[in-house]
């Protein structure tokens, strides 16, 4: 996937000088994990803990995945969740995640303000395995 990904995010660097990140969705714990990144040219740089679970609820490359996970999948994550690490947000409540994730759904991306880490913004599209289902985002 590392392999595949790469030339995908030097060129997304190339065109837009942000930092691009590839997400991976741990099914098994319900987390994601940043298995990949190319840093842009700017001097304050997007960093985040590389190859270490996460939760699916903070973050646009969480969201990205987590707005295609089955429903199952989204209660679950939805009980074992605390609050956003930097912000302090809450875990959002069923209905506010659905509304969110239906966004998501329509427009194909998401984007999030201030999570990962404060301060910030993130925009990341889901990316789908040879089944269909979610496995990344970018």
């Amino acid at each position: 996937m590392r392999t595949l990904a790469l030339p995908v995010l030097h060129e997304v660097v190339e065109l837009c000088d942000v930092t691009c990140f590839l997400d991976v969705y741990l099914p098994i714990s319900r987390k994601m994990v940043f298995a990949e990144k190319v840093d842009s040219s700017q001097l304050l740089r997007y960093q985040l803990p590389m190859n270490t679970p996460m939760s699916v609820l903070c973050g646009a490359s969480g969201l990205a995945i987590l707005a295609y996970l089955p429903q199952d999948q989204i209660t679950q994550i939805l009980a074992e969740e605390r609050p956003a690490p930097n912000s302090g947000e809450p875990v959002p409540s069923r209905a506010t995640l659905d509304r969110r994730i239906a966004k998501i759904r329509a427009c194909g991306f998401a984007i999030n303000h201030g999570q990962k880490p404060a301060n910030t913004v993130g925009i990341s599209a889901p990316i789908f395995g040879a089944s269909g289902t979610v496995v990344d985002a970018s």
